[in-house]
């Protein structure tokens, strides 16, 4: 399994179903907020997150 479906799976599930939506799927902000009933604003602080999380990981591998 590849670094990032780990840090996918690893993910809360609304952190990953926002990002897989958005940067996978191509959905507008806007649209995941209404689709998953939350702000565009929690929409932005998952994305930021998720990418986070990718990020740690690589660089978690990096020192391996």
């Amino acid at each position: 399994v590849d670094l990032f479906s780990q840090a996918l799976a690893a993910m809360p599930t609304l952190r990953r179903q926002v990002f897989v939506l958005l940067r996978m799927e191509g959905k507008s902000r806007s649209d995941i907020a209404a689709l998953l009933q939350i702000s565009e604003d929690a929409v932005s602080k998952h994305v930021s997150r998720a990418l986070a999380d990718i990020q740690r990981l690589i660089d978690q591998q990096r020192v391996l």
